[in-house]
């Protein structure tokens, strides 16, 4: 669950909240305040209000699990605890409906949700848009932590201080984004595709035996597109498949050894 995908979450979210307030405004469909008593009552559709809490908290509930593989146990479960706050409070309300916890409780979950992203970095790299170093060793990390089965490959592109040359930065920079496309497009599911910086790519693949598949999809499209430079972009790349015990340090090394000996041997032929 990336930060962007959050911070459209919650966006949508905070809009829904703010339009059934500024309705009710005009019609109390959720609930009435006398301005002469300060006494509260509530609305014709009042039901409404429980409602978007349960669709609000299930829409939660799905993108955490959907993407239960790509965040920290501890993180998900922080996630679910708090978005669990707005139902207690409806179910408080439905005993005693004096008790106005559900509004308390989606005030304490915007704001934390809040916090929790703004004191994040961003997921993504600024120029291709892919995800960045950051967010990659972070998942490295957490793959890691969980002994899952999975593989590195790193990209460099060949000869790509050639087209800063001769075509200018702005056109290379345009090569970076549009190769970023391509890793993109090549991406399944369990796959993630990060740039390292300058014309260096890493990808993780959980599933070792869709290597030679994705390597093949990348060529496929450089081959299919419609700009003499991707069409003659080549890469070296090499893959390191994860074994138990080994660092990150020791599986970069490991896969930055194999990927400058495919360079070499490039070069010489």
């Amino acid at each position: 669950m990336g930060v962007v995908q959050k911070r459209m979450f919650y966006q949508h979210l905070s809009f829904l909240t703010l339009l059934i307030l500024l309705v009710n405004f005009i019609y109390p469909v959720y609930f009435e305040v006398e301005p002469d008593t300060n006494r509260y009552s509530s609305g014709d559709f009042k039901d409404l209000h429980y409602v978007v809490l349960a669709v609000q908290y299930i829409a939660m509930c799905v993108i955490v699990v959907k993407n239960r593989n790509q965040v920290p146990s501890s993180v998900a479960m922080i996630f679910l605890a708090f978005f669990a706050l707005p139902i207690v409070g409806m179910i408080v309300q439905l005993f005693d409906s004096r008790l106005y916890f559900s509004w308390t409780s989606i005030a304490l979950v915007v704001l934390v949700a809040y916090t929790f992203l703004e004191s994040t970095t961003t997921e993504q790299d600024f120029l291709t848009k892919l995800y960045n170093r950051q967010s990659y060793e972070t998942y490295l990390e957490h793959l890691i932590e969980k002994k899952c089965s999975f593989g590195i490959i790193l990209i460099d592109l060949n000869d790509f201080k050639q087209i800063n040359d001769q075509y200018g930065h702005h056109k290379g920079d345009q090569v970076l984004i549009d190769f970023g496309k391509v890793l993109r497009k090549c991406s399944p599911n369990q796959t993630m595709a990060a740039r390292l910086g300058g014309d260096e790519f890493i990808v993780i693949i959980e599933k070792e035996k869709g290597i030679d598949d994705y390597l093949a999809s990348i060529h496929l499209l450089l081959k299919n597109s419609v700009d003499p430079l991707l069409k003659t972009l080549r890469f070296s790349y090499g893959y390191q498949a994860y074994q138990e015990g080994m660092s990150m340090d020791e599986l970069y090394m490991s896969v930055d050894k194999k990927m400058y000996n495919d360079k070499r041997t490039k070069r010489s032929m």
